[in-house]
């Protein structure tokens, strides 16, 4: 009987350390082409920064971790949001990153934008959905 009580405490705190994570969700990086996914966004930083997504609508604000120049990353867009672009140089700071209006929810079809350029003049583009 204790053996069952110790399981069923192990899945219960499993399954609140997952309820726990409702913010924007993420997923390791792989090198393949492949669909994003329904509700998911792909960041790919392409110039010689890191960038990060910032996310904004239905009254919530948030931004994802910076992802590493060179990297792509997949995240969950857990609400309807516009999606902004943000860069960070190799001092840290920050950088503004021009680009479309995007937006997409978890009801959208997975995008994939991408930071492009240079520190000194950084820019982020839509690349193909697929």
């Amino acid at each position: 009987m204790q053996v069952r009580s110790r399981i069923f405490a192990a899945t219960t705190f499993v399954a609140a350390a997952l309820a726990a994570t409702t913010l924007v969700t993420t997923a390791a990086a792989s090198a393949a082409p492949a669909a994003i996914g329904t509700g998911r966004v792909r960041l790919c930083s392409q110039g010689d920064y890191s960038s990060a997504l910032g996310l904004s609508g239905s009254g919530h604000s948030q931004q994802t971790v910076y992802v590493p120049a060179g990297q792509c990353q997949t995240f969950g867009i857990p609400f309807d949001a516009n999606l902004s672009v943000t860069g960070r140089d190799g001092n840290g700071t920050t950088l503004s990153v021009p680009g479309p209006g995007l937006q997409s929810g978890p009801s959208h079809v997975g995008m994939k934008p991408a930071g492009l350029g240079t520190e000194s003049s950084p820019r982020f583009a839509q690349n193909a959905n697929n």
